[in-house]
């Protein structure tokens, strides 16, 4: 049986040591995710989008019940019948920030 020399056999160490580096290089070779691109339209349509299956710590939003409103907001029901407005703001990247969230209190008549 043939022996094989220091030079021949490598390290354990060593031969770990490569492997990890293919391993690395493999994974970050995946390439990145590609971007989502925000939502266009107009701020209801882009309420709707963004918040489908929100539930806020006032109640789940009904998704059916948003509506853009002549000032330029957001105006919108809860599950359970509350009124709420509020504004949106874009980002230079594109992305939306929602904010000034008010509730709309319905005169009883």
């Amino acid at each position: 049986m043939r022996q094989l020399t220091s030079s021949q056999q490598g390290t354990p160490l060593a031969n770990r040591l490569v492997l990890a580096i293919v391993v690395l290089f493999l994974v970050g070779c995946e390439g990145r995710p590609e971007p989502i691109e925000p939502a266009t339209g107009t701020p209801a349509e882009i309420f709707r989008v963004e918040h489908a299956n929100t539930a806020t710590p006032h109640d789940d939003i009904d998704i059916a019940s948003v509506k853009d409103t002549p000032e330029g907001r957001v105006r919108y029901r809860t599950v359970q019948g509350k009124l709420w407005e509020v504004e949106m703001e874009t980002a230079v990247d594109g992305t939306h920030r929602w904010k000034n969230l008010r509730q709309i209190v319905e005169p009883n008549y």
